[in-house]
């Protein structure tokens, strides 16, 4: 997961997303950000084993949001390189495709120094976070019917 930026929000199902954030585009019902199941096979079909990565990946994702939130539209490539590489991990291990998409995109755009698309690609990143923090809650649901099954 990435580095903590020592902000939390509190306990992360509670925690809000700031209001400044604009709303992730629509999606249909079978485009979830991430595979849960993909997820509880990686975790060895331990279900709190996944539910501890979900809970890591909701306190960094509110953290993050938090931070890029106050980046704003900046273009510091370097920090946007560090933000796109620990994102690409997190991604990778919730199965998140299309964050994991936009990070590798904002990765190479912050090496090019093309700072119209780092800001373009941390726009993205900040709408695919959210919509990946949203729905951490079903997915815990999705969890606990996939441990129950695997018992």
């Amino acid at each position: 997961m990435p580095e903590s930026t020592g902000f939390v929000w509190g306990t992360p199902s509670d925690a809000p997303l700031p209001a400044s954030f604009d709303e992730p585009p629509s999606h249909g019902p079978d485009d979830v950000p991430f595979h849960v199941g993909r997820l509880f096979e990686l975790c060895c079909q331990d279900a709190a084993a996944a539910g501890r990565a979900l809970d890591s990946f909701e306190r960094q994702g509110l953290a993050e949001l938090n931070r890029l939130a106050h980046l704003g539209d900046a273009t510091d490539v370097r920090e946007s390189a560090r933000i796109a590489h620990a994102w690409k991990g997190s991604a990778g291990l919730l199965q998140a495709e299309s964050l994991c998409r936009i990070a590798t995109e904002l990765e190479a755009a912050s090496a090019k120094a093309d700072r119209a698309r780092v800001a373009e690609n941390l726009g993205h990143l900040r709408a695919e976070m959210q919509r990946c923090v949203r729905y951490v809650p079903s997915a815990r649901q999705a969890l606990t019917h996939l441990g129950s099954r695997s018992t």
